[in-house]
């Protein structure tokens, strides 16, 4: 089960964030980092080992129980 539906994830990310060419509005690859433990309580993942661009890293994050990226823990997902 994933964390968030498609339409959620395409409701957060063009909508609530934008997308420009491809990336997800003003972030860079540190504002992205900032983004998992400061507004979503997220400290396992890491986006510098995410693959493809940020919408598409945040995307696949955001839909799927197995995150890439994700960091050795002990919390159940």
């Amino acid at each position: 089960m994933g964390l968030l539906s498609a339409r959620d994830v395409e409701f957060v990310t063009r909508k609530w964030i934008g997308v420009s060419g491809g990336y997800l509005g003003d972030f860079s690859y540190r504002t992205h980092h900032e983004f998992y433990p400061d507004y979503c309580g997220i400290e396992d993942i890491d986006p510098y080992k995410l693959e493809g661009t940020t919408r598409i890293a945040l995307s696949t994050s955001c839909r799927t129980n197995r995150r890439p990226g994700r960091r050795s823990s002990s919390v159940a997902y």
